[in-house]
């Protein structure tokens, strides 16, 4: 179903009586009382029903129709959403001058990332990558592509990402690629 609607934007009558409201101005509301509660589940159905003079099953259809509304707005503003959460949390999280802090806006965007993914409004990363290499050749080339740009991450005196300052207590493993010098048959 596509939503012609963007119930962010309709506003809710002052003075007129909820059981007087257009479909739209009460699934606004309920929409923000949502929002304000954190999720459908801290919804009362029967008291909205009894507030909107209907029946709960046109409340549920109402639930119903904004998180479709919800899931397809998503897919519009998915990228510029995390894009802007991202940079606001993660600075937030970064002013605190505290490596838990820190450790906090990692988790928060990772997880924020994978919920994109689950949805398939995210790009997620492979689990893998092959790479295929011809050892006979003279030369190599190898093209890429930026998929996404990397947080400026804070440096040490020597140039290196400061993994203490970021609250890690060690920075990552090297990753080995087996060829056939190093004992790996290449394949």
């Amino acid at each position: 179903m596509t939503h012609n609607v963007d119930y962010t934007t309709v506003d809710v009558p002052d003075g007129k009586p909820p059981e007087e409201y257009h479909y739209t101005e009460r699934r606004a509301e309920i929409f923000s009382l949502i929002e304000a509660a954190g999720s459908p589940q801290r919804m009362n159905q029967s008291d909205l029903a009894r507030r909107y003079d209907v029946d709960q099953s046109q409340i549920s259809r109402d639930i119903d129709a904004l998180g479709e509304y919800v899931a397809e707005s998503l897919g519009q503003r998915a990228k510029l959403t995390t894009r802007m959460m991202f940079k606001r949390v993660v600075g937030d999280l970064l002013e605190e001058d505290d490596w838990r802090a820190s450790k906090a806006a990692w988790e928060v965007v990772t997880e924020w990332n994978e919920w994109l993914a689950d949805l398939g409004e995210q790009h997620r990363e492979p689990d893998k990558s092959e790479v295929d290499v011809d050892l006979d050749a003279r030369s190599t080339e190898v093209s890429y592509t930026v998929v996404r740009e990397e947080p400026e991450l804070p440096v040490d005196g020597g140039g290196r990402v400061d993994y203490d300052d970021l609250g890690f207590s060690q920075a990552p493993a090297s990753i080995a690629v087996e060829t056939p010098e190093n004992g790996g048959d290449g394949e």
